[in-house]
């Protein structure tokens, strides 16, 4: 380094290290922000499944779980409406394997609800519906396994 300030190689090192730091920040950002939004939508689902399974029961009606494009929602069985209030928005794509119905507050069509993506990372990626129980799980082969 001369006295008067930095060469230009000096620089060229300088801004290279600041550019690659900055890369390998905004990669880990992605996946980071990634699995939070998979780990929150599953977490919606499974807060928005245990309000039907109870207002199943306080209704004495049967519900019926949708999950479709950006949106999970609740509909009555016997006209498909959306049950007022029964509703959230996704941020990830989720696919539903079966067709998970509420009655008297029990899931009396059991099935599970996954993220439609590859590993994500997170701790939570699925909900588990069985007769007495909604779980969240993780993604495993295919197989949602209970947490």
């Amino acid at each position: 380094m001369n006295s008067k300030g930095m060469t230009l190689v000096e620089m060229i090192v300088t801004v290279s290290i600041i550019g690659i730091l900055v890369t390998l920040a905004t990669v880990n950002y992605s996946s980071i922000r990634r699995k939070a939004m998979v780990e929150n939508d599953a977490k919606r689902i499974y807060a928005l499944s245990n309000k039907a399974r109870q207002f199943s029961f306080t209704w004495k009606d049967t519900l019926k779980l949708n999950i479709a494009s950006g949106e999970a929602s609740v509909v009555y069985a016997d006209n498909g409406n959306v049950a007022s209030g029964l509703n959230a928005e996704l941020d990830t794509t989720f696919a539903k394997n079966g067709d998970i119905t509420f009655k008297d507050g029990f899931v009396v069509i059991t099935g599970s609800v996954t993220t439609a993506g590859s590993d994500t990372g997170a701790e939570y990626d699925c909900v588990l519906f069985q007769a007495s129980r909604i779980k969240l799980g993780k993604l495993d082969g295919g197989n949602c396994d209970i947490k």
